[in-house]
């Protein structure tokens, strides 16, 4: 994938002087409330830099460029020596209603917002799981119709592998004992526990030969998505790697054991098959109804992958105007239902098993503008809210303060992360 982002990049160059060219800088300053065993710092700033260039060979054939790179000022953030993405760098031929994508590419197909069943294709950067990214893949993506009728074909020889939290992420369980799944062993994880995320291994070679569909139906007021795909599961199996000494043995012969450090978790991607639809409504003016379902199937007969799991999201949109500003209103019903992990992995309780998601947009000037989301998993009594404001300083320049509030049983990811909890204050030029 490299390679082909570094031909396109210096071929693109070449045009440079046809180019539209815009881009994004963005600094981010995290302070979370809770401090972290040493050597985790509870301060951490980011840089990022977008470039945007779109240069229009002929009257077919486009070249996109749009690298993404993240510098952090802690180190081993996330599992990979250069936190990039190519995003759609590429070759675009337009053939008449259709056109033939070459390079690297991000495929998000329509549902709705924040978690959808329907983006079934796309692997993810983890560095923050309440910010993921995701990431580019290269391969060959072929789309077209009319409109009543849409389609998209997509073949990924190579997919790009999932990028997780490193080393040194707080996002890496310490504080709350590991829920092993462990049989007749309870594990005593260490106080101060050092954690060594491992390369990936693959199974069933999940990331050679992805490829995926989907086609759309497209009425007046409704818009009705199909889909399927084959390739690498959007995240991966972490199997634990632990050396430990012999405590005691309980009457009813459970072994206590005490881990030694390090804690090595080894992230295993694996082939799946998935199978998804979307529908989406306007019901009126200020009304939409959005709602996608989705099914997965893991490939293969390995002990340690998953069962099958599906997935529901539905819910309503409403917008209405407020000083003449217009206000956008979300609330959703999250269902997922995901077979337990085999014993050897890490056995977290997903926190979109029935869910309400909440979201709004009110912007209260032109230039001051304020997010809210949460999420509420009534079940298992865990809760997420962010709340982000932005503030237009100049033409070019926008400043932004965020909270995260997060809490939740040990054995949600909500609650692993909820130490995690933070304030932001970033600084966005556009260019």
């Amino acid at each position: 994938m490299r390679a082909i982002f570094l031909i396109l990049l210096s071929f693109g160059f070449g045009f440079s002087a046809k180019a539209e060219v815009s881009g994004r800088i963005h600094f981010q300053e995290d302070d979370f409330y809770n401090s972290q065993v040493e050597p985790i710092d509870h301060l951490q700033d980011t840089l990022s830099l977008e470039i945007e260039s779109k240069n229009k060979l002929t009257d077919s054939l486009r070249l996109l460029i749009e690298p993404r790179l993240v510098i952090s000022t802690l180190r081993d953030q996330v599992d990979a020596p250069l936190d990039y993405n190519t995003r759609d760098t590429l070759l675009d031929f337009k053939l008449g209603d259709e056109h033939l994508q070459i390079g690297t590419f991000i495929k998000q197909w329509e549902g709705p917002d924040g978690f959808n069943p329907m983006d079934i294709t796309t692997v993810k950067d983890y560095r923050d799981p309440f910010a993921t990214e995701s990431l580019a893949s290269a391969g060959i993506n072929f789309f077209g119709g009319e409109k009543k009728f849409t389609y998209d074909a997509l073949f990924v020889p190579w997919q790009t592998p999932t990028r997780l939290p490193g080393d040194q992420s707080r996002w890496l369980p310490r504080k709350t004992p590991f829920p092993l799944v462990s049989g007749q062993n309870t594990l005593l994880v260490p106080q101060q526990p050092v954690l060594d995320v491992q390369s990936h291994q693959f199974v069933n070679d999940a990331l050679r030969n992805n490829f995926g569909a989907r086609i759309g139906f497209h009425g007046d007021a409704w818009d009705l998505s199909l889909a399927g795909y084959q390739g690498a599961a959007q995240l991966p199996i972490f199997k634990v790697h632990i050396v430990g000494d012999l405590v005691t043995t309980q009457p009813d012969g459970t072994n206590v054991i005490q881990i030694r450090n390090p804690i090595q978790l080894q992230p295993l991607e694996y082939l799946r098959r998935s199978f998804a639809a979307g529908y989406v409504s306007t019901l009126s003016d200020t009304w939409v109804f959005r709602a996608a379902g989705r099914y997965d199937q893991p490939v293969g007969n390995d002990p340690l992958l998953p069962g099958p799991s599906d997935q529901f999201v539905g819910g309503f949109e409403k917008t209405f105007t407020i000083n003449e500003q217009t206000v956008m209103f979300s609330l959703q019903y999250a269902y997922a239902k995901i077979l337990d992990s085999p014993t050897g992995v890490l056995n977290i309780t997903d926190p979109f098993q029935n869910a309400i998601l909440y979201g709004m947009r009110f912007p209260v000037r032109e230039d001051f503008v304020l997010y809210y989301m949460g999420i509420w998993s009534h079940q298992i009594g865990a809760t997420y809210n962010r709340l982000k404001l932005e503030k237009k300083l100049a033409e070019a320049v926008t400043l932004e303060l965020g909270f995260d509030l997060i809490r939740g049983p040990s054995d949600n990811l909500l609650g692993i992360w909820s130490d995690e909890c933070r304030a932001s204050l970033g600084l966005l030029y556009q260019f």
